[in-house]
């Protein structure tokens, strides 16, 4: 599994989005993304789901909307003024 890292997080970076295939739970994914707003590198926004409700096309489908959200929550701080 280790050898798959360097191959997963540069899929990760260069689509914008990281994907949880149960590694925390049995049979759950989750989509992340990065905020990236200069808060210590770590803020991110995710949706997790049972797997029975995430497909392939609906994790794809959940992926552009957690970018969405994470791009207006990124904009929303900026104006405030919190990063």
């Amino acid at each position: 599994m280790l050898s798959t890292w360097p191959s997963a997080l540069a899929d990760a970076r260069k689509r914008g989005w990281a994907a949880d295939e149960g590694e925390s739970s049995v049979d759950i994914r989750c989509v992340a993304v990065p905020l990236g707003t200069g808060c210590g590198g770590g803020d991110a926004i995710s949706c997790s789901a049972p797997r029975s409700r995430m497909d392939d096309a609906r994790l794809s489908e959940i992926a552009a909307h957690v970018t969405e959200a994470a791009h207006s929550l990124r904009t929303l701080l900026k104006r405030l003024g919190e990063h």
